[in-house]
């Protein structure tokens, strides 16, 4: 059986944790979700109470399949960092994607990916999928990654989007942070400017809420004035996107800002 998790935004976008996968009973119970639904993220192996699960082959086609009954215009795949795997779970990525496009050719592909240790092999599998969006999230700026990505490391990730663009310069190329950690408005800008001089063209920033009581405090909530300050930094900077608010996450209006890319190309 699969038992996922929901968190539903504005009816249009879906979270979906599958902590486990057996059988032939994949996610029946999204099937009721309302027409509007534009995108659809899924998050694979993982759930906040248990350890992570082996990645199971028959997830590939379930993915597939109830994304064409969904008739889902945008679809967003994730996972937490595989290291456990060789790859990096890069391939279950692929062949995943590869079987979303066989029974949803008119359906876009976007992946959010782990920096695969720097694996430039892995990371061409993925582009070499098809994918239409690739997301790779620097999360904050180089001074707190210490404190909140002490596994990852800022170049390493820059260099992932830099060598994304290299294997396919005109794939859509996406990034997002958070803010509310304790940074400085000055480090800020210069992540932005970062992320630009490495080719991400669409970049995301969100507030920084804790999770549970285990994940670092919330330094500051940051006002709606400075999400637009920050917004029309990016903007100057030169992104074509900038979704920047309190609610925003690497997901957000994901379909909306493939599509306002490629309605007006170069803006």
């Amino acid at each position: 059986y699969a038992k996922p998790n929901f968190a539903n935004y504005d009816n249009k976008n879906i979270f979906v944790f599958i902590s486990h996968v057996h059988g032939d009973h994949f996610n029946k119970n999204i099937s009721n979700w309302k027409e509007d639904v534009q995108n659809i993220t899924y998050v694979f192996g993982w759930h906040p109470k248990i350890r992570l699960n082996k990645i199971k082959p028959a997830c590939i086609f379930m993915n597939a399949r109830e994304i064409k009954e969904m008739k889902l215009k945008h679809a967003v795949l994730t996972s937490p960092s595989r290291d456990d795997i060789a790859d990096g779970g890069a391939g279950f990525f692929a062949c995943t994607v590869e079987e979303i496009k066989r029974l949803n050719p008119d359906t876009r592909v976007e992946v959010l990916i782990p920096d695969f240790k720097g694996n430039i092999n892995s990371l061409k599998k993925i582009i070499d999928s098809g994918i239409d969006v690739l997301n790779h999230n620097v999360e904050t700026v180089p001074r707190l990654y210490n404190k909140v990505r002490p596994m990852a490391d800022y170049e390493l990730s820059l260099g992932i989007i830099k060598e994304a663009l290299r294997l396919k310069p005109n794939l859509p190329l996406k990034s997002g942070f958070m803010v509310g950690l304790g940074e400085k408005k000055e480090e800020v800008l210069k992540l932005l400017e970062d992320l630009k001089s490495v080719g991400c063209n669409i970049v995301t920033i969100g507030q920084y809420l804790r999770p549970t009581l285990r994940q670092l405090p919330v330094s500051r909530y940051v006002h709606p004035d400075e999400f637009k300050e920050i917004e029309d930094l990016a903007r100057e900077i030169g992104f074509d996107y900038v979704a920047s608010n309190s609610l925003v996450r690497s997901s957000y209006k994901a379909e909306e800002i493939y599509s306002s890319l490629r309605s007006n190309p170069g803006t």
